[in-house]
């Protein structure tokens, strides 16, 4: 029985395959998933800055689709271009009297893993214009 002991020293080739294998699935996913999370930091980045610019209380929709197009081009988005901001940008009309009006973004977007499999960033924030204000909902 000692001897055997003795013999049994460190891993097997196979097994050390096996650890890569499952070590590679992950970095896979970390690497298909990235775009999507760092997109949406972006996003939410240009939000909170057209939000907290003097007078965004007072912006038209255009305005607002203008002042989030230029930040989203600074973060440098895939995503917007002219047409999509206008698709994926509103203004909504606050639900109680002198509440703020709210900057809206919502949008879906998909990065393929493998084949038929894709992973899905569905979008949807609000965030109130003006005072400098920074938060809302996810």
């Amino acid at each position: 029985m000692k001897k055997m002991i003795d013999k049994q020293r460190g891993i097997t080739f196979l097994g050390l395959c096996f650890i890569a294998a499952i070590f590679g699935v992950f970095v896979l996913l970390g690497v298909k998933l990235y775009p999507l999370f760092y997109e949406k930091f972006r996003v939410v980045s240009a939000m909170n800055s057209v939000a907290a610019q003097a007078g965004s209380a007072d912006y038209t929709e255009k305005d607002a689709e203008k002042f989030f197009q230029r930040n989203v081009q600074i973060s440098g988005s895939q995503i917007f271009d002219d047409q999509a901001t206008k698709e994926y940008v509103s203004i909504e009309k606050p639900t109680k009297k002198g509440e703020p009006r709210l900057l809206r973004v919502a949008f879906e977007t998909r990065n393929v893993f493998f084949d038929d499999i894709e992973f899905v960033l569905a979008f949807d924030k609000t965030v109130p214009l003006g005072k400098g204000a920074v938060g809302g909902n996810e």
